[in-house]
């Protein structure tokens, strides 16, 4: 019985996705409990300030725009090596396709946080929605992660769309 690679893969993959392992519910767990601290730290930071944070000089929020950045960049650089891969038309390059669009759409969601955190009084923030200045720089950022976003989604669903549908025809993962 000759077996083709997407086979094997399916075969050796599709039990991980069907069920999880007592490792997986402790290692869950540690996440969960890592999330909790930071966000009692942010409550913490919201309530008492930024000098929870250690940073006592006049620049807080440099620490968190160089983050915003960063996550930027690494969205940015994601988009640069997906696209860079869909010109040249090799076999191998699906899977890395599937990684740099991951790595474009994940530092999407993280990044814009960093601007909250900095911002100072929350409460402003849905006012830069409601009543956006185009003077101001934060309106800019709004509207060019929304667009990266759209179009991050975009390619990252189509890139999947073959995963998805070779998934749907397997008979294992099949609820009855």
């Amino acid at each position: 019985m000759n077996r083709t690679n997407r086979e094997v893969l399916l075969s050796d993959l599709t039990p991980e996705i069907g069920k999880t392992s007592r490792s997986w519910y402790i290692m869950f767990g540690i996440l969960l409990l890592v999330f909790f601290i930071g966000i009692y730290a942010l409550v913490s930071q919201i309530d008492k300030g930024h000098i929870v944070t250690g940073i006592r000089d006049n620049v807080v929020w440099g620490v968190y725009i160089v983050n915003f950045i960063f996550f930027m960049g690494l969205s940015y650089a994601g988009a640069l090596v997906s696209g860079t891969l869909h010109l040249f038309k090799t076999s191998w390059r699906a899977p890395v396709i599937r990684f740099a669009e991951l790595i474009t759409v994940i530092p999407l969601a993280i990044g814009p946080f960093f601007i909250f955190f900095c911002v100072g009084r929350l409460e402003r923030i849905p006012y830069i929605l409601a009543f956006p200045r185009i003077q101001s720089p934060i309106v800019w950022d709004v509207i060019a992660i929304l667009t990266d976003v759209f179009g991050a989604a975009i390619f990252l669903y189509v890139s999947f769309i073959e995963d998805f549908a070779i998934l749907r025809d397997t008979e294992d993962l099949q609820v009855s």
